[in-house]
């Protein structure tokens, strides 16, 4: 009671039955599969200064830009295969080399941006980049 479903719930909890090697027989797969999947990577995130509801203007991120999620999705998504993965990884793929930085010292590395990200850091982000990008090496399907 009182807990909210996310798209990033649904992803950790497919992987996790990926992972224990409960996949192949969930009866609901194919739906928990588009569920997570239908809405491909996109580095895409921009702000907004809105008013909060104490009346000061904040900035506010907006954008499909969830790593914490796009990260459970792929490795539910490695583990089963098939065209739901091979079109997630190439959007994928897209969506990291285009949020990469290439200046500075922080070349190589991802901003820490999105759902969840502000709080987690750009250490966490990159890690977690790298992570996804390399799950067909690290995780091959059974």
């Amino acid at each position: 009671k009182g807990y909210t479903p996310t798209r990033a719930n649904a992803a950790s909890a497919l992987a996790a039955r990926a992972f224990i090697g409960r996949l192949a027989d969930a009866p609901l797969l194919d739906a928990q599969v588009k569920a997570i999947s239908d809405r491909p990577p996109r580095w895409s995130i921009s702000f907004k200064v809105v008013k909060a509801s104490d009346g000061r203007e904040v900035r506010a991120q907006i954008g499909n830009l969830v790593p914490y999620q796009w990260y459970y999705t792929t490795l539910a998504l490695a583990r089963h295969g098939g065209a739901s993965w091979s079109g997630w990884f190439e959007a994928l793929q897209a969506a990291l080399v285009k949020g990469q930085r290439r200046d500075g010292s922080a070349r190589g590395s991802w901003d820490p941006l999105g759902q969840y990200s502000s709080s987690a850091g750009r250490v966490f982000i990159t890690g977690i980049c790298v992570l996804m990008l390399e799950a067909p090496c690290r995780y091959p399907r059974p």
